[in-house]
């Protein structure tokens, strides 16, 4: 698999995840968590929660999500079902408001895995996509992105369109798996 594949499935992903997020917000479903604490304890916990965000939860998500419960499933179920029921479940982790696209990228993530056979490669789109979607969260600090009409609409038509392409690929890579 060639690397701007995995990015072009990374950066898709962002988009629709960031569309979904916003309209889990503008129903008010999930609201965003913010700490008061002291000043030098929030510099600690925000390198922490970037280290464990776009680090140790990619490589364990991987590890446990693709890694044992995909591959123990497709021992005993076919291996389209296997995809489902382990995107089902590391969407299920990620909380109402991210289900639908944390079950997408669970999807991408497990026909990454399968069409490589390399635990490393999803671990690697994890971890970009991690880190693409905490550096458009920590950059939005006025949290223009959520508050701009015309950014938001923009990034809904990237959602929309993202979504497409990844439905796309997805039904394109499921004939792939029939084959398997």
């Amino acid at each position: 698999i060639e690397f701007r594949y995995v990015f072009l499935i990374v950066i898709v992903n962002v988009f629709f995840s960031y569309g979904m997020l916003y309209l889990a917000n503008s129903i008010n479903i999930e609201s965003f968590l913010s700490f008061n604490l002291i000043p030098s304890l929030k510099n600690l916990a925000f390198i922490g929660g970037l280290i464990g965000t776009v680090l140790i939860s990619p490589i364990s998500e991987e590890i446990i999500f693709r890694g044992i419960i995909l591959n123990r499933l497709k021992l005993v179920v076919p291996v389209n079902v296997a995809i489902l029921i382990s995107s089902l479940c590391f969407g299920v982790l990620h909380g109402y408001g991210s289900i639908v696209s944390a079950f997408v990228f669970g999807l991408c993530m497990c026909i990454l895995y399968i069409k490589t056979d390399n635990i490393l490669v999803p671990v690697a789109a994890h971890i970009m996509n991690n880190f693409f979607a905490e550096a458009l969260f920590y950059l939005d600090k006025d949290a223009i992105l959520f508050n701009n009409d015309l950014i938001m609409i923009t990034i809904t038509v990237l959602a929309i369109i993202s979504l497409y392409l990844i439905l796309n690929s997805l039904k394109i890579e499921w004939k792939f798996l029939d084959k398997k």
